[in-house]
């Protein structure tokens, strides 16, 4: 599938996406975590951000 074949396809099929008109949007981790079915959206979403700060801060460190 090519890329402008899969951006049509992630359009229609996956409900996290939403049309940004023309612009672009971050899907939020909570949200495609719920449409997983997580009961522990919410929680898992706030130890990601939580994560990728502290990879951020690790990252800082080796430049």
């Amino acid at each position: 599938m090519g890329s402008w074949e899969l951006r049509d396809w992630t359009h229609k099929f996956l409900p996290e996406w939403t049309d940004p008109d023309g612009s672009s949007r971050e899907i939020q981790h909570e949200l495609v975590l719920k449409i997983l079915g997580n009961e522990n959206a919410e929680e898992y979403a706030e130890e990601i951000v939580e994560m990728r700060r502290i990879d951020s801060a690790f990252a800082s460190l080796r430049e």
